[in-house]
């Protein structure tokens, strides 16, 4: 009996067969089949994020899947665009939701740290709310860097209330609701491989048309370029009482387009036949629009240079410009102010079209907004409507009016060398000057079979016969 005793003690236990374990088994084994004999199940249940803006489906770059499991429903963000490896990764997270009790709070805690974090992590508010504070940063400036940040997150991390809310719905604040939603996102979800994945697939869903894509490329570098701004060491410093993530966002992404733009200007146009025809056309009728025209085109004068000229500024006797700071104006940059030397007739065009009330050069009812933290120009109705006349010529680019300022930089290459140029345009360095603007519209070849040392015994000739093919005579 003791034998007997000592075996069934150290015998493994029975099963127990109570309702509840045979739940648990068959549960367990529906989950194991679940997955990989299912792929069709979670291809069906992944999905890109989607919003609707004026009408138009604007599709996230990841896959999201929505879990529900013990009353508890929670959005995912994948972190990929590959549809296979989203599968994949739901299918793990599923598991370790029903994997036990604890389920829920290791997927939570392993597939989205990045949106639970600590209490004390900043959100992408807090951040801005610092460097606009602290910074000293121009609020237009900032503005725009903020938007832009603010652009990027609300891609990469698309919850349903930012995809709910109108970003460009102001009247109604839908505007002001995305804003606050995204504002709440946590830095920490701004990663160097989540931000990639943005501009990887923000190209790729451009692929279709390769000038889109090159277009695609420049865009995701602009919103790049702006951002690296925000998290500068000279900014970053002002929000060092924030438990900022390290490494920070942007600060070792390289942008996609490198060396000479694949945007830099090629003249298509005219200057002479286009001046021509604006002193016919516009001179009369839109004394405004003409003015713009030769500020742009004889002077390489920006939008809002012009917007904001004033009379005082405008050299006669030097037949120069003068670009510099007013109650109503700022430079773009330290190099901007400077005295723009134009020919006489230019000036002597604008006087012809003066009248003795004018405080700006071009004439608006509009009052100039220094308070705004967007480009606001007096003259926009003017600006419209020589953009439109300049595309009617043939001037088909995105800014025409900025097209104007490239073939007057284009003129002075050609004339004076890119130095000259790049001076006369107001440029940091003549790099920029090269790599947008410089256009030399001139026929260089090199003096080969044009040399006297050749005679024309030695050069090859052909002749056409009366069939049409060429043949060597």
């Amino acid at each position: 009996m003791q034998n007997t005793l000592e075996v069934t003690m150290n015998s493994p236990p029975k099963p127990q067969n109570s309702l509840s374990d045979r739940k648990s088994v068959n549960k367990t084994a529906k989950q194991r089949a679940l997955g990989p004999r299912s792929p069709k199940y979670w291809a069906r249940r992944v999905f890109l994020g989607r919003t609707t803006r004026r009408g138009k489906v604007y599709v996230t770059a990841n896959y999201y899947v929505k879990i529900q499991h013990a009353g508890q429903r929670e959005l995912f963000c994948l972190n990929t665009a590959d549809k296979a490896a989203a599968i994949a990764l739901a299918e793990e997270i599923y598991f370790l939701i029903h994997s036990g009790p604890d389920g829920w709070q290791q997927a939570l805690g392993k597939y989205r740290k990045q949106m639970l974090g600590r209490q004390d992590d900043p959100t992408i508010g807090d951040y801005l709310k610092a460097v606009k504070e602290l910074s000293g940063m121009a609020p237009d400036t900032f503005a725009g860097y903020a938007r832009k940040l603010r652009r990027v997150a609300s891609e990469i991390f698309a919850t349903e209330h930012i995809r709910q809310a109108n970003k460009y719905d102001a009247k109604k604040h839908g505007r002001a609701k995305w804003v606050e939603e995204v504002e709440k996102i946590p830095l920490r979800v701004l990663t160097d491989e989540a931000i990639r994945r943005w501009q990887v697939a923000y190209v790729t869903a451009r692929q279709d048309n390769p000038v889109n894509e090159k277009r695609a490329r420049h865009t995701v570098d602009s919103v790049l370029r702006s951002c690296k701004c925000l998290f500068a060491k000279k900014v970053v410093k002002w929000a060092k009482h924030l438990r900022l993530p390290e490494p920070l966002p942007f600060r070792d992404l390289e942008l996609m387009t490198r060396g000479l733009s694949s945007f830099r200007y090629r003249s298509t146009i005219d200057p002479l036949a286009l001046l021509a025809a604006a002193r016919v056309e516009l001179r009369s009728a839109k004394p405004e629009c003409y003015k713009i025209f030769l500020l742009a085109l004889g002077g390489g004068l920006r939008r809002m240079e012009i917007d904001r000229l004033l009379w005082t500024s405008v050299l006669v006797r030097e037949s120069k410009i003068r670009i510099q700071l007013h109650e109503f104006f700022s430079p773009k940059s330290k190099y901007s102010e400077a005295d723009v030397a134009v020919e006489k007739e230019l000036i002597d065009e604008l006087l012809a079209l003066r009248q003795l009330d004018d405080v700006f050069v071009i004439r608006s009812d509009n009052a100039p907004r220094n308070s705004v933290t967007y480009r606001h120009y007096r003259a926009e109705q003017d600006f419209t409507e020589l953009c439109a006349w300049l595309r009617g010529k043939g001037v088909k680019a995105i800014c025409p009016i900025h097209t104007l300022r490239k073939e007057y930089g284009r003129l002075l290459t050609e004339g004076y060398g890119i130095y000259a140029a790049s001076i006369a345009l107001r440029h940091s360095s003549v790099q920029v000057t090269a790599t947008f603007y410089a256009d030399d519209t001139r026929r260089i070849v090199p003096s080969l079979l044009g040399r006297k040392s050749l005679s024309q015994a030695d050069l090859p000739t052909t002749q056409l016969t009366p069939t049409g093919s060429i043949v060597a005579a």
